[in-house]
């Protein structure tokens, strides 16, 4: 589940012994310091989206998928999946390698908006992406058509 109640990042636990230990804790003290982390996730992700009369945008970072991304409680998530949480409830586990995938009814990867999210597995995400990149292709190809009777 990636949001919680008090919306802050999760408590730590100081009573671990050892020098990698100690690094690690120096490190999350130091992250506990930085802007990002002292402003909730609620608020870090709305600040970060543009709505429009249909996608609501994410403009912040990107990961190498072209998926919107942000780090909640120290660990990167997609907004997204962040999103769908917020708005419609905990994303169950699924079958491909525990997870249930987020797809997107408008195919755009930086687009957060509840309306446009819904659930499936791995296989429906494949079958959606290979749906719609057959009807790219027949729009294009129409399109190629139509340019070169006029």
């Amino acid at each position: 589940h990636i949001i919680d109640e008090n919306e802050g990042l999760s408590t730590f636990c100081f009573h671990k012994i050892g020098w990698l230990t100690f690094v690690q804790d120096v490190w999350y003290n130091y992250a506990m310091l930085t802007t990002s982390n002292r402003i909730s996730p609620l608020k870090r992700f709305w600040r970060s989206v543009k709505k429009t009369n249909t996608c609501w945008l994410w403009t912040a970072s990107k990961d190498t998928n072209g998926y919107g991304q942000f780090s909640v409680k120290g660990r990167d998530v997609t907004v997204h999946r962040f999103s769908y949480e917020l708005h419609k409830g905990k994303i169950p586990k699924g079958s491909w390698y525990g997870t249930t995938c987020v797809l997107h009814k408008c195919d755009n990867t930086l687009c957060v908006n509840p309306k446009h999210l819904f659930l499936g597995s791995q296989q429906e995400n494949i079958k959606d992406r290979d749906n719609k990149i057959k009807v790219g292709i027949i729009v294009l190809f129409f399109l190629i058509i139509l340019k070169s009777i006029m």
